[in-house]
């Protein structure tokens, strides 16, 4: 689903919007932890609160982007469960083992583990820039663990 506008001015003011909540679940989450919230009942409540925001915009946007068809169901609940779910729950749980800085700089490293994995897995091509952001990642990553 594509949300079109002639105001881009909306979607850059969306895209900040999303970007503010998005820097909230670290902090929000680690206070949760540390009020006794376990990272199960967390990853459940994000989700829960996701799913009614999306249902909810969808449902005053886009009605036919809720059309699934049968064969793709099972798809979508493996990764609902699996990929979703489980992110959550690992993310929340790293958070409660260690810091914010930490489980944030775990988190968004993903993007070079999908580089590695398509290069081993579907036999990708691994260009110049893909190496340079590798390599800026990981640099990332250890100046982080250099400083904690």
């Amino acid at each position: 689903m594509a949300l079109r506008t002639e105001k881009p001015k909306i979607g850059y003011g969306l895209a900040l919007l999303a970007g503010f909540f998005l820097s909230l679940i670290s902090v929000v989450g680690k206070e949760a932890l540390k009020l006794g919230v376990d990272p199960l009942t967390l990853s459940s409540l994000r989700a829960t609160f996701t799913a009614v925001i999306v249902v909810v915009t969808l449902m005053l946007t886009d009605r036919q982007a809720f059309r699934i068809e049968r064969r793709d169901l099972t798809l979508f609940l493996v990764y609902g469960f699996v990929g979703i779910g489980l992110n959550y729950f690992l993310y929340f749980y790293a958070l409660q083992v260690t810091t914010v800085a930490i489980s944030i700089t775990l988190l968004y490293t993903y993007t070079a583990l999908v580089v590695i994995f398509a290069f081993f897995i579907y036999r990708e091509r691994v260009t110049r820039t893909k190496v340079i952001a590798l390599g800026v990642t990981f640099l990332g990553v250890a100046l982080i663990a250099l400083y904690i």
